[in-house]
C-alpha cells in the first residue's frame, strides 16, 4: 500500500468516526430528533407484556414504551416504521445503543408505536428516553 493510499484511508476513517460520534444515542438531544419535529406524539405509556397463559396484574413485565402519534393525511404505518427504524439506527433521537424493536399499528385517528427492548433494565431506560424525547 502506498503512502498516499494510507493517508486517504486514514482521513476517511477519521471522518467516518467523527460523523458517527455526532449522532450517537448518548449525545443526541430531543431537539435534534426529526421525529418529534415532524410528528406530534400525544401520549407515552409503558409497554408491558404477560408471559403466562393465565395472567395476573403483578406478572406484567416492562418491555418498552408505547407512543401515540396523531394521524396525518398520507401518513402510513409503513412510513412511520421506516422513520423510527432510521432514527434508531442513526441515534438522532437518543434512544440508546441497545437493540430496539419497532411495531406500528393503526389506531383510528392515530398510530400506536411500540418500542421494545430486551430485558427490564433496558426497557426502563428506553421508556425514560422516549418520555424525554416526547416533551
Amino acid at each position: 500500500m502506498t503512502a498516499r493510499w494510507m493517508v486517504v484511508l486514514g482521513i476517511g476513517s477519521a471522518l467516518a468516526m467523527g460523523a458517527a460520534g455526532t449522532v450517537s444515542g448518548a449525545t443526541a438531544t430531543p431537539d435534534q430528533c426529526r421525529i418529534t419535529k415532524t410528528y406530534r406524539i400525544s401520549a407515552v405509556t409503558p409497554y408491558r407484556v404477560v408471559d403466562h397463559i393465565v395472567p395476573t396484574e403483578d406478572e406484567a413485565v416492562l418491555r418498552g414504551a408505547t407512543l401515540v402519534v396523531d394521524a396525518q393525511p398520507g401518513l402510513t404505518k409503513e412510513w412511520l416504521t421506516a422513520e423510527f427504524e432510521k432514527s434508531i439506527a442513526t441515534g438522532e433521537c437518543g434512544l440508546g445503543a441497545e437493540p430496539v424493536g419497532v411495531t406500528v399499528q393503526s389506531a383510528g385517528p392515530a398510530f400506536q408505536i411500540q418500542l421494545t427492548a430486551q430485558g427490564e433494565k433496558a426497557a426502563a431506560d428506553l421508556l425514560q428516553r422516549v418520555k424525554q424525547m416526547a416533551r
